[in-house]
C-alpha cells in the first residue's frame, strides 16, 4: 500500500490495487506469492495482448504468431466460399492480409517462417 501513496503523492494518479496485475517470469512462487500478498495486486497471465497484439520480451517465434495466422486463414475460408475473379481475390489479398501483417511487422520483427506461411496460404487462396 506504500508503493501506492508514493506514486499518487508524485503523479496525482490513485491506483486501485484490486485492479492493477503483476507480471512475474522466472521468479519461484513463494516470492511471488508474497509479493502478491504485500502488494494485493492480482497475478497477471503472459503473454500480455494489446489491441490483438502479443508483447513479450524476446524475439517472437512462429508459435507466438499463431493468432495471426488463425485470423488470416479464418478471413481466407470466408472469403473461400463467395465467388470472386482472380482480381477481387487478389485485391483483398493485398489490402485485408497484407494488412494485417504490416501492422504486426510495425510491432515485431516477424519470423520468415511466419512470413512464408501467410505467402503460402494466400497463393492457395489465389
Amino acid at each position: 500500500m506504500e508503493l501506492t501513496q508514493s506514486f499518487y503523492q508524485m503523479s496525482r494518479i490513485r491506483l486501485s490495487p484490486a485492479e492493477l496485475k503483476i507480471y512475474c517470469d522466472g521468479m519461484d512462487e513463494l516470492t511471488i506469492q508474497r509479493l502478491l500478498d504485500l502488494s494485493g495486486f492480482k497475478r497477471g497471465i503472459l503473454p500480455v495482448r494489446y489491441l490483438g497484439v502479443t508483447f513479450i520480451p524476446v524475439r517472437l517465434t512462429d508459435r507466438d504468431c499463431k493468432s495471426l495466422i488463425d485470423k488470416i486463414t479464418s478471413r481466407i475460408e470466408g472469403w473461400v466460399v463467395k465467388k470472386f475473379s482472380y482480381a477481387g481475390k487478389l485485391q483483398l489479398a493485398k489490402s485485408v492480409i497484407h494488412s494485417q501483417v504490416n501492422f504486426w511487422c510495425c510491432a515485431f520483427v516477424l519470423p520468415k517462417k511466419v512470413l512464408k506461411m501467410v505467402e503460402k496460404k494466400c497463393k492457395a487462396f489465389l
